[in-house]
């Protein structure tokens, strides 16, 4: 193989892995809005009927671990779309603070009722 063929060669794989990329990013980015769209409409639902009068306890305690487990799902979308940023070199770091206790909270009352079954 000559060199010629060679550097041929590398050029059109560089090309089809440039293609590959830019593919898989633009449909990341593209399923990561798809979901945004119905978590935040889903959301702004639930908030709204948490407002309402006349709900009980256990429905607010309830519907208040929907929305937990809703915005957990929106800041995994947002973090998909943070990792597209750092692809092209766009991404701002920012500290956020986290509460382990919180996070163990809120998996145990999401999985209480499987538990209690």
């Amino acid at each position: 193989m000559t060199h010629h063929t060679q550097q041929l060669r590398l050029e059109s794989q560089i090309i089809v892995e440039k293609n590959r990329t830019e593919s898989l990013e633009s449909y990341t980015s593209t399923i990561s809005h798809e979901f945004r769209t119905p978590l935040s409409t889903t959301l702004m639902l639930l908030e709204s009927i948490l407002r309402q009068p006349g709900l009980t306890t256990e429905t607010v305690k309830q519907l208040n671990l929907i929305v937990s487990a809703l915005n957990q799902l929106l800041c995994l979308v947002n973090d998909v779309l943070d990792m597209k940023l750092i692809n092209v070199n766009k991404y701002e770091a920012r500290l956020k603070v986290f509460n382990p206790a919180k996070s163990l909270h809120f998996i145990k009352a999401m999985f209480r009722p499987q538990a209690e079954m």
